[in-house]
């Protein structure tokens, strides 16, 4: 085997007579906080002249590289643009899961030759134990960025020798501390998964008033968990501003979703979804301009259009959740476009493009990061959606934290697993909840969690406005007798408190 670093396109006489596998090493500009470490790898087997496969993103750093510096520089500095073996000194790690799938799928004996040449620290972690450590900083800010690489080498990390990873990944839990703007300390979260006696616990939820940073939360920890979604070449203590995040390598993928225009959530262009292992989806395309009607229509086509077999057999068992008129033909086929435009309300079409994204972009062991999933939809399609939320994470064995306002979300999510974001002037505070949200009546849910009751003074003085001069039956006709039990109880009770005084 032997590998060629070079910019563009191998010469085909490097290819015409190869004797052995050659494996094409094009340098990538991406920058991981001053490291560019990275390269794309294509595999020219020697048996098949004219075929090859990309296998993917990879990085290679040498022992003690700094920030500032470029691998190929020290390649050419080391007279290795061409090898066979890589010297002690240097060590590599592909992007993810999907690059050792390649490889394997390429044989045993390709696996372990690619191995020992490039000084794998996931093949063999003992490569990876001696550079681990506050020498080479380029380990983590560069090797361990993405979530993907970190899930990789996560398993054999010397960081993981004291906790059980099976039992991590089984039952995610880790924690964030997060500091807002204007906030005089962080939020300090700790978000545990585990399953307790079967109840749902896929999903975590956080709610709270507007304005005490839900949103700005969820895109911090978009950021911490994925390693950023874009080239940055910013120190990395800039960055991270002294927010972090435990047990990193848990997932390995991350999903943003939000349907609002105003989300906190980077986006990252086309060309930089190939080197992280973070993805955004909703209303703001890669240059943070709004979707139109007619844009949404055809992401939602194109993408319902291009799933693999198994994934259209999973759209299709969870598209009758959302629009049970339609069917996977109706929507992938050839007049599929007009079906999504002429035959869905834009409340299914948002639900369309939830569904779309979720079966594209969710793997094993993703977390979806969902700001307000309520935007747009009725309650009963809020809950549908729910429950398609809760289905497809059992389906990819993933996880979620949902930001909210609505109390239909609290009423499908165990209070464990719900937090309550409050912030006093400016000091942030976290705090469980006293009642149980998993089937609780939703005016109690509101009571409790959204603190409505200084609201209700609005239709209660109303009421007893009206009651000065006509009786609750009066008042009950002037509302063509709909008045629910709670407003007619409540109407009652006012006149009765009336007639006593």
């Amino acid at each position: 085997m032997r590998f060629i670093v070079r910019k563009g396109t191998l010469p085909s006489f490097a290819l015409k007579f190869k004797k052995v596998d050659i494996i094409h090493l094009q340098p990538d500009d991406w920058n991981d906080y001053g490291f560019v470490t990275g390269f794309t790898a294509t595999l020219y087997p020697k048996k098949k002249v004219d075929e090859s496969i990309e296998i993917g993103f990879v990085k290679i750093l040498k022992e003690f590289q700094k920030s500032g510096t470029n691998t190929l520089n020290l390649l050419k500095e080391d007279d290795l643009l061409e090898f066979e073996k890589l010297p002690e000194e240097y060590y590599s790690l592909g992007h993810g899961e999907d690059f050792y799938q390649v490889l394997m799928e390429c044989g045993d004996e390709l696996v372990m030759k690619y191995s020992e040449a490039m000084n794998d620290v996931y093949i063999d972690p003992e490569i990876g134990h001696r550079f681990e450590n506050d020498n080479n900083e380029g380990f983590e800010a560069s090797l361990l960025r993405s979530s993907a690489a970190a899930a990789m080498y996560a398993p054999n990390s010397l960081k993981m020798l004291d906790k059980k990873y099976e039992d991590l990944i089984k039952d995610p839990c880790f924690s964030a501390s997060i500091k807002m703007d204007g906030a005089d300390k962080p939020h300090d979260i700790t978000f545990d998964f585990e399953n307790v006696d079967d109840l749902p616990s896929r999903v975590f939820v956080l709610v709270g008033k507007n304005g005490v940073g839900k949103t700005q939360l969820l895109g911090e920890l978009a950021f911490l968990i994925s390693g950023g979604a874009k080239s940055e070449s910013l120190e990395k203590s800039k960055v991270y501003d002294g927010n972090s995040i435990s047990s990193r390598g848990i997932f390995q993928n991350v999903i943003a979703f939000s349907f609002s225009a105003f989300d906190d959530f980077e986006i990252p262009l086309e060309a930089e979804n190939l080197r992280t292992s973070y993805r955004y989806w909703g209303l703001r395309d890669e240059n943070n301009k709004l979707l139109t009607t007619e844009k949404l229509t055809n992401r939602i086509y194109s993408v319902a259009r291009g799933l693999p077999k198994g994934r259209r057999e999973i759209f299709a068992k969870y598209l009758e959740y959302i629009a049970p008129n339609l069917n996977l033909s109706n929507i992938t086929g050839r007049g599929g476009k007009n079906v999504i435009k002429e035959k869905t309300s834009a409340g299914q079409r948002m639900m369309l493009a939830t569904l779309t994204g979720l079966v594209s972009f969710l793997k094993d062991r993703s977390i979806l990061l969902f700001d307000e999933p309520e935007t747009h939809l009725h309650p009963s399609m809020l809950a549908n959606l729910m429950s398609v939320i809760n289905g497809l994470l059992e389906e990819f064995n993933s996880y979620a934290v949902v930001t909210t306002h609505s109390p239909i979300v609290l009423q499908q999510v165990p209070s464990r697993y719900v937090r309550v974001v409050r912030r006093q002037e400016n000091t942030p505070e976290i705090d469980e909840l006293s009642i149980e949200t998993f089937g609780e009546n939703i005016t109690e849910i509101s009571q409790e969690v959204f603190d409505v009751s200084d609201y209700e003074r609005d239709y209660k003085d109303i009421f007893i406005n009206l009651l000065s001069e006509h009786s609750p039956e009066e008042i009950i006709s002037m509302f063509d007798n709909r008045l629910g039990i709670s407003a007619r109880t409540l109407l009652h009770s006012l006149n009765r408190r009336g007639a006593k005084n």
